[in-house]
């Protein structure tokens, strides 16, 4: 039976001049069109969630302008994800008629679902999805009992789960509601995506708190989001500087007077840990082979139509060596590569990235998932992380 969502998102209502943004909305019943109470309303990668009133109402205010995925999950109905574009000091109204879930009767018993086949696909699922890294140690999945595995005539191992994944990650303080999109998995080749919410673990312990800053610290410095944060502030720093210098010099970029504007992008990339080249792939005599060159910002990040977010540009595989902390025991760099596959990839300023699929993370980065995934709201100072290493 195909289900069918309607989602009305109504205009804009101009708020006070405060440079955030508001979402609000009413929930209902698809099938007798009475509100739904205990709705839980949540924009996803973040701490930012509310629920719905017995009048079916939500509201969720001060969310800072960008591209968000708005969550809506509830056990007796379909989850449903909404794209919503917050603009600073708006109201974007959402209104939504959830469907019901079917009343399903098991065809076979508990004990027949859980059996061994089950227990050892949850344990390769729990490895890959929480990641390979140390962080992994601290996270339990509490609810497992929900997820459901197939695996194909291929030998594809494939997930899915109605109701969102509970996660308490001990190692970085919080507690995840993952709601599951796809999960496939091949002999060492993983393909997954899916939707957090984060809440704020609470301890008795004083140290505890102490501990997981320092654990968020480590697993944002290295990570992706921390990589596109960081180029995303040199685009913005070339780009500022050359705008201020035509106002004061009235200049082109290079002139007849060999006047020209430049920072040295090595040493802002290197401050926060990275250096990074372009591997070109060629045919030898020997086979394919990767040719290497300098990674150029300007040549690979552009300015969009909106001034919070950036385009990403490159068909080369892009080689990423961080060096703030060393790749497990040994005393060598973290060495990823990206692949982009598209003609190009939105992400806005703090690093935040949006498509699915759209970028290939191969090498340590590659290793780094749900144990180390942080919140949209964490984001530590450059001064914090450039004075911070981790060998």
């Amino acid at each position: 039976m195909k289900i069918f969502l309607l989602v009305l998102l109504l205009p804009v209502v101009i708020l006070s001049q405060s440079g955030y943004g508001k979402v609000s909305g009413r929930i209902l019943d698809e099938q007798t069109k009475l509100p739904v109470e205990g709705v839980n309303i949540f924009i996803a990668n973040s701490l930012v969630g509310t629920s719905s009133n017995r009048s079916g109402y939500f509201e969720i205010d001060k969310i800072p302008p960008g591209r968000y995925n708005l969550i809506i999950s509830h056990l007796s109905y379909e989850n449903q994800s909404i794209s919503a574009d917050i603009k600073k000091n708006t109201i974007l109204q959402v209104d939504v008629e959830l469907h019901p879930k079917p009343i399903e009767f098991p065809e076979i018993g508990v004990s027949d679902k859980f059996d061994d086949e089950w227990w050892k696909n949850f344990e390769i699922f729990k490895a890959e999805l929480l990641g390979k890294t140390w962080f992994a140690e601290g996270c339990q999945i509490t609810n497992p009992y929900y997820i459901d595995f197939f695996e194909n005539n291929d030998g594809v191992l494939f997930a899915s789960c109605e109701v969102p994944i509970q996660i308490e990650n001990r190692s970085l303080g919080y507690n995840v509601k993952y709601i599951l999109k796809h999960f496939e998995y091949k002999f060492g080749s993983l393909k997954y995506s899916g939707l957090p919410f984060f809440e704020e673990m609470q301890s008795d312990f004083e140290d505890d708190y102490v501990i997981w800053q320092e654990n968020r610290l480590e697993a944002y410095m290295g990570s992706l989001r921390h990589f596109l944060r960081a180029v995303s502030e040199f685009y913005t720093l070339i780009t500022k500087g050359e705008e201020e210098l035509k106002i004061i010099l009235d200049y082109d970029n290079v002139t007849d007077e060999g006047v020209s504007f430049s920072y040295d992008q090595d040493m802002y990339l290197s401050k926060h840990g990275f250096s990074v080249f372009l591997n070109r792939l060629y045919s030898s005599a020997f086979g394919k082979r990767y040719s290497s060159k300098i990674f150029n910002v300007q040549s690979v990040i552009d300015s969009s139509e909106n001034p919070n977010e950036l385009l990403f540009s490159c068909n080369d595989r892009i080689e990423i060596q961080y060096f703030k902390e060393y790749d497990n025991l040994s005393y060598d760099p973290q060495i990823s590569f990206l692949q982009l596959h598209a003609d190009s990839v939105y992400f806005d300023k703090r690093g935040r990235y949006y498509d699915e699929f759209k970028i290939e993370v191969m090498g340590y980065m590659a290793k780094q998932r749900l144990a180390e995934m942080l919140p949209f709201e964490y984001e530590p100072s450059d001064s914090l992380i450039i004075n911070t290493d981790f060998r």
